[in-house]
């Protein structure tokens, strides 16, 4: 299946559209789906990323992005590479636009973020940002149309979920990373960089600026003098280990703040622009994960200088580490792609509010009967057990749910350390049974693992004889017999 993906950099609009697309369109290939990136706009530099990562670039022939010239343009596209979906991230696409390119016949994705058009016409609608699921209503014309909302879809780059260094205790920041954003017009970096300075704080910051390429004010940023020591970075490459690097960020209410959240850091937020005041509420007022500076227009130093002070000297004091570590799983881009591909749920690892769900699961006639001990499982015994295995390096639960967000079952990876093999386990919930979901959450379950664990790992399964149902399961998902016992017998992969 062919994916043209619609999205603009440069200037006013910055890279964070073309940017998080990087992240969808490497779960579409992962899924050997083919993708192309469609733009009016988008800086040299930018695009000879995306070309590096395997991504076709097509250019868009429109005087104005949005435009009735920009739909047909993209139109003759999908034509062209015989594309069924189409999907738009900027806040130029509204309702007329949608409306152009539903007319073709083919299947539309918008990615929005705070409501830019009161109307939509599209088949499926993407807002990741922190509890839209909860905040935001939507409505779509299009038949039948779907709603992706929240931070299980947040959109995270292969770069990100590859690197698996250990996440750091947070203590007092030495090392400072800030970045507000691949263009920044408005240079909210040098403000922030004077809001630091303005701190009487008795030591001296190791402050690494991260700058667009497309940054027009990089001269003043390297020639910025203050009591810190600072270096400008730009076109930069390797963000997780810039990440690893740093003690702490100050980041823009964007796509950014996924990325730390993800690697666990403890973030500033400086609002930039209207589109990210709900990330910036969700992350700072809804929950303690985040310390707000406000807009960069109207920093008050003395207020935010205070709190950021400190801050610096714990951030343990002003916000919330377990909150910070909770919001983000990485698996948001997958999701998408999954949907993309006709997937019927959503697999997202296993949180503390899913204790009561597994063990209900757990004590189900069926499962009990097809396991080695049919014996039902009390709750205090099992919330012990449960809460290891979320919290053990060793372990991966993951949970299937529909996009209505009804669990439909379970898939656990134990390692072995002294057999260097993964012992899997998967039930499916009663009311799904029989509807052919297992084979596919079995697969989706080993292709979450290669992701995450590479591609050298070995997974075994041990089946009860009698367990017809479980056999079938796994031999049509690619597992060999291992060893055959009189009781059970073990089946092995290398996905």
């Amino acid at each position: 299946m062919n994916i043209l993906i619609r999205a603009d950099a440069g200037g006013n609009i910055g890279t964070g559209h073309v940017m998080r697309m990087l992240a969808l369109a490497q779960a579409c290939m992962r899924r050997g789906l083919h993708v192309t990136l469609a733009s009016v706009d988008c800086p040299a530099v930018l695009a000879r990323r995306v070309a590096s990562l395997g991504i076709d670039i097509q250019q868009i022939h429109a005087e104005k992005i949005g435009s009735h010239e920009d739909a047909k343009s993209t139109l003759a596209a999908a034509k062209e590479l015989n594309c069924q979906w189409i999907i738009t991230d900027g806040y130029h696409f509204d309702y007329e636009y949608q409306v152009r390119i539903k007319q073709s016949g083919r299947s539309l994705l918008c990615l929005d973020d705070y409501k830019y058009t009161e109307r939509w016409h599209c088949d499926a609608l993407l807002n990741q940002n922190l509890d839209a699921e909860k905040t935001q209503s939507y409505s779509s014309e299009a038949h039948h149309a779907q709603l992706l909302l929240g931070a299980h879809y947040c959109l995270l780059r292969e770069e990100f979920l590859k690197h698996t260094n250990t996440r750091k205790e947070w203590k007092k920041i030495e090392r400072l990373l800030i970045t507000l954003g691949g263009s920044d017009p408005e240079n909210a970096t040098e403000a922030t960089l004077q809001l630091v300075d303005s701190i009487p704080l008795g030591r001296q910051l190791h402050i690494r600026v991260i700058a667009g390429a497309d940054n027009p004010h990089l001269n003043r940023l390297r020639a910025f003098s203050g009591r810190h020591h600072i270096e400008t970075l730009t076109n930069v490459l390797n963000m997780p280990e810039q990440y690893d690097w740093a003690d702490a960020i100050i980041s823009a209410g964007g796509s950014t703040c996924w990325e730390w959240l993800h690697r666990g850091l403890p973030g500033a937020i400086v609002t930039i622009a209207d589109n990210q005041l709900p990330i910036v509420k969700a992350l700072t007022k809804e929950r303690k994960a985040a310390l707000p500076l406000g807009w960069f227009q109207q920093f008050d130093f003395k207020k935010h200088g205070s709190h950021l002070a400190t801050w610096l000297e714990n951030p343990n004091n002003l916000i919330n580490q377990a909150e910070v570590r909770s919001i983000i799983d990485g698996n948001g881009a997958d999701r998408i792609a999954g949907f993309l591909s006709g997937l019927p749920f959503m697999l997202r690892t296993a949180q503390a509010h899913d204790c009561g769900q597994y063990l209900q699961w757990a004590n189900d006639a069926m499962v009990r009967a097809n396991s080695f001990s049919s014996k039902i499982i009390d709750p205090a015994t099992h919330r012990q057990w449960f809460q290891r295995r979320i919290e053990s390096p060793n372990a991966c639960l993951l949970v299937a749910c529909s996009f209505e967000n009804d669990p439909i079952g379970q898939v656990r990876f134990e390692f072995d350390s002294d057999t260097n093999c993964w012992t899997i386990g998967v039930s499916i919930d009663a009311h799904y049974r029989s509807k052919g979901l297992g084979r596919t959450l079995m697969l989706e379950a080993l292709r979450w693992m290669r992701l995450h664990h590479g591609d050298d790992l070995t997974i075994r399964a041990e089946v009860i004889n009698t367990n017809t149902a479980s056999v079938r399961l796994f031999e049509a998902s690619g597992f060999t017999t291992a060893s055959t016992g009189k009781e059970y017998t073990t089946y092995s992969i290398n996905p």
